[in-house]
This record gives structure tokens, C-alpha cells and sequence, in this order.
């Protein structure tokens, strides 16, 4: 069996951990016990989250393109022989056990089941202890996927067939041609290279060559990178990237962080203890540096979104308006992690819980410092201004509440297309689907949902605020481009650079849910 290149194994088989070591032995040129302590160690804690009825494809000699590309860079060079060969092992969801042998993969009539059934894929490379390379796993492959993230079309072959899974690219840092900065870069770039037209896939070397430009050091081995160097990369990528620190948004930092999550934008996330220096021995402290990528979040509920207790604003007319925003909503947040198998879920406060078992004082004191965002270079309109122009323009005198009133607030970043798009197979009432298609809308919008207590309990919205994206400029309300609420709807004539309002039948409408994927 081992003499092929290609064999199938399922992932409850009892010989499995055996097999894999036997392999990694022979093409890695390792010691067999070493071989299986990598596959405990490494691999193991990546394949015990799966579902049972996974099979496994593991293909020998397989060429990698980013393990090949960090050979000839780095690896080739030196003393050490490390092997240019990589091993692939790819994912088949098989609840009806119709995959018994690979033979399937002759069967023409198979290949459409196939193709259903690919869930993606792991490659080890030859680079120990850190053999873990370039993968992607579907989410819906794992045995606990109760959470909302950003996946993309991820190309892969297995047997020759071409395949596509849904996920979110990961690597494990192999400490020396990429840190985990370098991976995140990586890991960000697959994303959207294989999302969207505009970006495109990078390797390693590729990174290296830019941060020759912007750096008096050496980049390899690799010391990892700050938070501008990797601001600038995604800014050399075709980004206009945002970075945000906690010591200057404060309060604000984390609902920011939140609202990027909800408009479907995998952002960089700087952890370090630093601010533990005082509470831990000076003979115990060692500072820690470490990037992550956040790219979801758990599934949230009309109760807990219910339970935030809100905030108060006074409206011109010398009201109080209770608004209560979804980014406050406390919950979980999805990581990418290259110390640990893909998708960690973790409380923002929390942000490194997973390593308590380490009983590392410096890791379980980590706080997010920074995060980055990827914008798309024409979008000029940030978060926090977005946000905080939607309080004003509520609390304003275009709008009539009644003292004391409560709203929920959702805010999110969205593509025009996307929008307008469910807009016209939703069911939003005819009058305000047609402001909505007239209007000659950027390419990216801010959309801001209001929703009252029964509108969260039935998934609703009963009012809309857009913003353009592409307009920074608050003057004269000249980022609106319109507010529907309460049987009025507010636009801003961009041509007469003045607002008015109007009636609107306005009625409830199911809120937009397309920016992450469950």
C-alpha cells in the first residue's frame, strides 16, 4: 500500500497515526519514533476535529507551490538536507460510505459526488517539528461548526481531479522563512486572491522581496514583523489597510473590531502581554508578539442581543434615545491561529484562552494591542466615524422619538452588488426597494439596520440607514445617502448638496445576512 503514491484511509481507522508516521518516516528521512511523535503532536490535533465519516486521500511527492517556493529561497541552501517534496492529504465527507477505494475517482459518474463531497485539504512539508503547511478545511467538516465566518473558493486536486472547497486558508509558521506575521499576510492574500479579481495569491518570497524595500535588516531568518510593516504589505497588496489601536479608540476598540467581523472583513489582530509586565515577576516575564487573523464569529442570539444593556443619547429635542448596539452583543470570535489547528473561538477579552494548557503566565495575560484592516483602497468612510455619523443623525431633528425609546443598531460594510442583490429577492416593501435600485450607489456602502424588540426576535429590521463608503467628508450630511424610519425616509441630493425628507410605508424586512457563511 505504501509503495503507491496515492491510498485511502478513513480517519476512524485504528492504523491510522501508523501509517501517517510510516510515511513522514520514509519521505522525510526521520526517525520512526520522531515520525510518530510529529503526527500526535502536529497533525493528530488538526484530524481529531473531523467528523467520523471523513476519508482520507494522502498523496507522496507532492509539489507544493509555497513549500517549493520557500525551498529554492532558503531551504536549499543550507547544510541540512531538507527534501523538496511535500505530502497531501485531501478531505471527503463519506456518510454513505460510497468511497471504498480510489477507484472511485475512474468512475466518471462519481465525479460530480465527488466534487459535493471534497472538503478540502492538509499538505505536510519536510521542514521539522513545524511540518504543517499550506491547507484549507470546510468549516462544515469539523465536528462543533456553530459559528459564522469568511470562506472563499479554495482550488485544490486530488488523484488529478480538480476540486474546490469553501474555506479559510491556514498554514502553521515554519519559524525561519515565514513567522506568523508573515503567515497571516499569506493566509489574508489566498483569502482574497481567490475571492476577488482585484487581489491576487502571494508566496513567501514575494514577501520577503517588499519588506527588502521598507526594512535595513536582514528578512531571514524571519524575526516577524510590526504592525506597520504589516500595514505596508497589505498596502503594497492593492489595499487601503486601517490600523487601529486599542491605547486610541479605548471603549470603541472592540465593537470596531466586532463591526469589520459583521461586514465579512478577515482582519490582522496584534496580541502581545506588555501591559502584564507589572503584574508578573521580572524573572517569569518574557514579552510575547504574537499575530492572528479574526475571521467570524459564533452564532448569536435575539436574546443576548436583547440583554445589552445599551446606551444613552440626547436627541435635539431634548429626548433620551436608548440605542443598543450588535458589536456590544458578548460572544465568541473565530481565529486563525498558526500555533493551533484552524478555526479558535475566543472571547475578544480572552484572546489567547486556548493556551492555558501551556500554564504559560505570559501567554494567559495577552490582550489585542492592534488590529489591521484590508479596506478596499477606495473606501475613505472608517468604522467609527460610520458608526458614530448614524447616532448623530438619529439623535438629530430629522427624526421625532419619543423619550426613552430603544433601538438596535447593526452596522456592517457591504459591495452595492451584493446589496442589491438581496434587496431584489428579499422581501423589502416595493416603495423602498425602488429608492434603494434608483439610487446611484458607490461600489461599497455602509448599512446601517434598525430593528426594535420584536423585530430581533423575528430576524427583522424595520428601518435603513446608507452611508457612501467612498465619502469621508461629513459636511452637510454629504456622506448620507439615505434614512428610512418610523414612515419617513431622509436623502441627501448629492447634486443640490442638501437633505429632505419624504413619506415611506415603511415595513419590517429580514435583515441582511450574507457577509459571513455559516
Amino acid at each position: 500500500m505504501l509503495e503507491d503514491n496515492f491510498f485511502l484511509i478513513p480517519i476512524d481507522d485504528s492504523f491510522l497515526k501508523e501509517a501517517l508516521a510510516q510515511i513522514i518516516c520514509e519521505d522525510f528521512c526521520l526517525a520512526e519514533e520522531y515520525a510518530l511523535h510529529l503526527v500526535e503532536e502536529r497533525v493528530m490535533p488538526h484530524l481529531n476535529r473531523l467528523v467520523k465519516h471523513t476519508k482520507l486521500v494522502i498523496e507522496r511527492n507532492y509539489v507544493d507551490k509555497v513549500y517549493r517556493d520557500s525551498y529554492y529561497s532558503y531551504y536549499a541552501s543550507k547544510r541540512t538536507h531538507y527534501g523538496r517534496d511535500a505530502i497531501k492529504i485531501s478531505f471527503f465527507n463519506d456518510e454513505n460510505y460510497k468511497i471504498t477505494s480510489l477507484d472511485i475517482f475512474k468512475d466518471k459518474n462519481y465525479i460530480t459526488f465527488l466534487k459535493e463531497n471534497y472538503r478540502g485539504f492538509v499538505v505536510l512539508r519536510p521542514t521539522s517539528p513545524y511540518i504543517v503547511g499550506r491547507s484549507a478545511i470546510a468549516p462544515n467538516l469539523l465536528k462543533d461548526n456553530s459559528f459564522k465566518t469568511c470562506v472563499a473558493a479554495i482550488p485544490s486536486t486530488a488523484m488529478g481531479v480538480k476540486f474546490n472547497v469553501q474555506a479559510f486558508p491556514f498554514a502553521s509558521q515554519d519559524t525561519e522563512t515565514i513567522s506568523c506575521a508573515e503567515t497571516m499576510i499569506w493566509a489574508l492574500m489566498e483569502y482574497y486572491g481567490n475571492k476577488y479579481p482585484e487581489y491576487s495569491p502571494v508566496l513567501p518570497s514575494r514577501i520577503l522581496q517588499l519588506l527588502k524595500q521598507n526594512t535595513v535588516e536582514r528578512q531571514l531568518p524571519s524575526a516577524g514583523l510590526s504592525v506597520e510593516s504589516m500595514s505596508y504589505l497589505l498596502k503594497e497588496f492593492g489595499f487601503g489597510p486601517k490600523l487601529y489601536s486599542r491605547l486610541v479608540f479605548g471603549e470603541d476598540f472592540e465593537s470596531l473590531l466586532s463591526c469589520y467581523i459583521e461586514s465579512g472583513i478577515p482582519v490582522i489582530v496584534a496580541l502581545q502581554n506588555e501591559k502584564a509586565r507589572d503584574r508578573i515577576p521580572p524573572e517569569k516575564f518574557k514579552f510575547i508578539g504574537h499575530a492572528v487573523l479574526c475571521i467570524g464569529h459564533e452564532k448569536v442570539s435575539a436574546k443576548r442581543i436583547q440583554s445589552l444593556s445599551g446606551k444613552e443619547f440626547e436627541t435635539t429635542a431634548k429626548n433620551t434615545l436608548k440605542i443598543k448596539d450588535w458589536d456590544e452583543a458578548d460572544k465568541k470570535f473565530l481565529f486563525i491561529d498558526d500555533n493551533f489547528p484552524v478555526y479558535q473561538s475566543e472571547k475578544l477579552g480572552t484572546p489567547t484562552g486556548r493556551y492555558a494548557s501551556l500554564g504559560d503566565v505570559n501567554w494567559n495575560n495577552c490582550e489585542i494591542s492592534h488590529f489591521i484592516v484590508p479596506l478596499y483602497r477606495k473606501i475613505y468612510l472608517e468604522a467609527y466615524v460610520a458608526k458614530n455619523f448614524v447616532k448623530e443623525l438619529l439623535c438629530s431633528d430629522f427624526f421625532d422619538f419619543a423619550n426613552g425609546k430603544e433601538l438596535y443598531l447593526r452596522t456592517f460594510l457591504c459591495s452595492t452588488r451584493s446589496y442589491r442583490e438581496y434587496v431584489m429577492l428579499g422581501n423589502m416593501n416595493d416603495e423602498l426597494k425602488r429608492i434603494i435600485m434608483n439610487k446611484s450607489l458607490p461600489r461599497f456602502i455602509w448599512i446601517t439596520e434598525i430593528s426594535d424588540d420584536l423585530g430581533i426576535l423575528r430576524n427583522q429590521a424595520n428601518g435603513l440607514i446608507l452611508l457612501d463608503a467612498t465619502e469621508a467628508n461629513k459636511l452637510d450630511y454629504r456622506s448620507l445617502i439615505f434614512a428610512a424610519y418610523d414612515q419617513k425616509v431622509v436623502q441627501y441630493d448629492k447634486d443640490k448638496r442638501t437633505v429632505g425628507d419624504s413619506p415611506l410605508q415603511n415595513t419590517p424586512f429580514t435583515i441582511f445576512d450574507r457577509n459571513l457563511k455559516n
